[in-house]
């Protein structure tokens, strides 16, 4: 069962930027002329739109068809943290930040800051 909350209204549309933006999931710049999501939802009687780059909107999607649940939009990446899809392993200072993944559709592209990727 998703524990996040569901909107009374929601809509998903892929749009191309006409300026700049940022993933709310990964905080990637969406550049002038990249195609991205927006999601937008009435959530407790208040409107609410999110962008999301392409790579984290397919992320969000197989998620969702492998685990049947939902996730809170703008944390996408600490849901796959607490699912255990990605984990977070110390290096010799004590730093958390060698990621690693047992999902054989998901590759870590870069750790620091975290990027992740559909294999």
């Amino acid at each position: 069962m998703c524990d996040c909350e569901m909107p009374d209204v929601f809509d998903e549309s892929k749009c191309k930027a006409r300026k700049g933006h940022k993933c709310c999931e990964c905080r990637s710049a969406i550049s002038r002329g990249e195609s991205y999501f927006i999601l937008q939802g009435l959530w407790d009687g208040q409107w609410r739109n999110y962008k999301q780059c392409v790579n984290c909107n397919s992320i969000g999607h197989k998620y969702q068809n492998i685990t049947h649940e939902c996730y809170p939009l703008g944390d996408l990446i600490q849901e796959l943290i607490n699912s255990d899809f990605i984990t977070n392993q110390k290096d010799d200072d004590d730093k958390p930040d060698l990621w690693e993944t047992s999902e054989d559709w998901l590759l870590i592209e870069n750790h620091n800051p975290l990027k992740l990727g559909l294999k």
